[in-house]
């Protein structure tokens, strides 16, 4: 994240305009000190600027070589109302828009947070891809699409007791022959390599605790490192305290030989499908078996959901990330554009709706929400309408990776478009008087913990018109 100086100026008049537009000034006659650059600063109709939370340029490059002599509005006979840019011998025009660049970890407490940001709930620490901790009610920030994507995801809970594998029993069975050596890695945390020397069939390993099971479908995960050798690893194999054995899948075993080496991967695998009841205990395990091998395990987890969510050693908390809707939108006409990436798990049979953005929290009047519906295996752009009237668009989900959606309403028309191809459209669709809420969420639905992406957003727009084909077409 970029820093401000030290000791910066948290505010600064360039020009009181209150008295009415000097037209006749040029920026040669300009002091040094009226006419400064400021970055990542908020600007208001006064000439106060002041630093700005989260935002960045909007323009990848300047749209001029010359300075601003100038700023208005200019009203269309539609209503619409264009921002007019004098700059050296040519005037630029821009529509009211409002864009967030997620670009930082924290907000510096030099900074101040203005009224109508983003605001940004998780109850508990979190951690992300590189290991760092993230306190609580800190968003996390990846790499994303073009800088830093935010990730809204749903809390989870690790059933493994310690997730310190220097707690763990060590599993030496079988006459085998090896090693367990422990190191802190600087991105993995407390990593565990195990090493298998003889070609018998004896494993050497390390055993955990579970705790706190119940129901019969699990995902476990861990990042494995394969180092050397062709023998067989347990990723993971669970041996719960429940009738009919341990739980396990083929999925669970990997050859050595089959793994990148030397390079981190995250292998997953779900066990479903089980009439039993796990009793609420039981051993977690992760070895080297067969025949000899050298590999590194991190970050072990169990939870009961159908897939894997980010490493937790404990219990991590939703995530909720808010924007009011006041004077940033507007119910009968408006524009949502963002990136996002379409994980893997979003898949027909998973539990909840996953939702990109949404305005409401219940189906009903007022409500706007673009999100995956795992029942029917699309995505879907809804608006109902004053009469709580449904409106839907429809269409299959991309691939897995970053994709464009941009959602667009007005009274002519509703649009959806992937990746700057309109995918539907809905003519004259019934719009609704007022939203059904005060926020638009982000990745997730306020009250309920289980609506969350589970993903990175980025580059998120939010435009108070309904913009072109052509410029949500230039914009992908």
């Amino acid at each position: 994240m970029n820093k401000l100086p030290e000791d910066p100026i948290k505010y600064l008049r360039l020009a009181d305009f209150s008295g009415g537009r000097n037209t006749t000034i040029t920026p040669a006659l300009l002091n040094a000190n009226e006419s400064p650059t400021a970055k990542r600063m908020s600007f208001d109709q006064k000439g106060t600027i002041r630093p700005g939370w989260g935002r960045v340029s909007r323009y990848a490059e300047p749209f001029s070589d010359q300075p601003v002599s100038g700023l208005a509005e200019y009203r269309k006979n539609d209503g619409r109302t264009w921002l007019m840019i004098g700059a050296g011998d040519k005037i630029y025009y821009d529509r009211p828009s409002m864009t967030w660049k997620w670009e930082g970890d924290a907000l510096p407490d030099d900074m101040l947070e203005p009224p109508g940001d983003p605001t940004f709930t998780r109850s508990s620490v979190a951690y992300k891809t590189d290991g760092t901790q993230v306190s609580a009610n800190v968003p996390r920030f990846e790499d994303g699409k073009f800088g830093k994507a935010v990730m809204v995801e749903e809390g989870t809970t690790n059933c493994i007791v310690s997730c310190d594998f220097e707690t763990w029993a060590s599993y030496v069975t079988d006459n085998a022959t090896g090693t367990i050596e422990f190191r802190q890695d600087p991105v993995y945390g407390k990593v565990v390599k195990l090493k298998k020397t003889d070609d018998g069939s004896g494993r050497v390993g390390l055993r955990g605790t579970l705790s706190g099971l119940s129901g019969s479908i699990y995902t476990y995960s861990v990042y494995v490192r394969a180092l050397s050798g062709t023998g067989r690893i347990a990723c993971m194999y669970v041996d719960a305290a429940k009738t009919g054995g341990g739980l396990i899948t083929s999925s669970s075993y990997r050859n050595l030989s089959d793994l990148p080496l030397g390079q981190w991967v995250r292998i997953t695998a779900t066990k479903d499908g089980s009439p039993d009841t796990l009793a609420g205990g039981g051993s977690v395990y992760v070895w080297v078996d067969n025949d000899n091998g050298e590999c590194e395990f991190a970050y072990p987890q169990v939870e009961a959901k159908p897939y894997a969510t980010s490493f937790i050693d404990g219990t991590r908390s939703p995530e909720t990330l808010t924007i009011p809707t006041a004077g940033v939108l507007n119910p009968q006409e408006g524009t949502i554009e963002c990136w996002v990436y379409v994980p893997e798990f979003w898949k027909q049979g998973i539990l909840y709706w996953r939702r990109i953005w949404g305005i409401g929290r219940d189906a009903g009047a007022g409500m706007y929400v673009l999100y995956y519906a795992p029942n029917t295996g699309k995505i879907h752009f809804t608006i109902w309408n004053s009469s709580g009237v449904a409106q839907t668009i429809s269409v299959n989900k991309p691939t897995v990776g970053w994709h464009f959606f941009a959602a667009k309403w007005s009274a002519s028309e509703m649009a959806l478009f992937i990746d700057g191809v309109k995918v539907g459209s809905i003519a004259n669709p019934s719009l609704p008087s007022s939203f059904a809420d005060t926020v638009i969420s982000i990745g997730c639905r306020p009250d309920d913990p289980y609506d969350n992406v589970n993903t990175l957003i980025d580059d998120l727009r939010i435009s108070s018109i309904a913009r072109s084909d052509e410029e949500i077409q230039i914009e992908a």
